[in-house]
């Protein structure tokens, strides 16, 4: 078991291993969203597939564009901003599912502005005791951090490693466009 501990921890502890930890984390969530929140009504294994791969395309090409910075600060920080935003998308989508059962499109972002400013109470009552499951990665991540568990490495992938995954993020993204 320790010896598990020390591999997981050598794995999270390097950049490509903290994006990957981001998007598993990332497809946890949106597993959960889709049996809670969303009523997918998934009837066959080609379906069900579909919505396990779902994800990945997505969180790939955006979290690993993160993979092409050299600075280790600015690397973190652009990997939380990034991963923070598929976050909002995903729990802004469960929401308005909730409320609308429809999915947010971008013309309904695009129109949320108009309507937006009214809302604030009101978006605070469509959150549910379960949505703590979507931000408690924050805390964990944060802690793990904190003590030094997790840490800031320096050694950053070179650029043939990072194009190295750049077919892999293309090829996840266009089956994500074109079913």
């Amino acid at each position: 078991m320790k010896k598990l501990k020390q591999i997981i921890s050598h794995v999270v502890n390097t950049r490509l291993g903290f994006i990957l930890t981001l998007l598993v984390i990332y497809w946890l969530k949106t597993m959960w969203a889709y049996h809670v929140d969303f009523s997918l009504g998934l009837e066959n294994p080609y379906q069900l597939l579909l919505s396990l791969i779902n994800p990945i395309p997505l969180g790939l090409l955006l979290l690993g564009l993160s993979l092409y910075i050299k600075r280790t600060r600015v690397f973190y920080t652009v990997s939380w901003i990034i991963y923070t935003i598929l976050n909002i998308l995903l729990i802004s989508n469960a929401i308005y599912f909730r409320e609308f059962t429809d999915f947010i499109t971008v013309s309904t972002l695009l129109a949320s502005s108009k309507v937006s400013a009214g809302l604030g109470d009101s978006a605070l009552n469509l959150f549910r005791v379960w949505d703590v499951i979507y931000i408690i990665d924050y805390v964990i991540l944060i802690a793990l951090f904190a003590t030094k568990k997790l840490k800031l490495i320096i050694v950053r992938l070179t650029n043939a490693q990072a194009l190295l995954l750049q077919p892999y993020q293309l090829y996840f993204f266009n089956q994500l466009i074109h079913g």
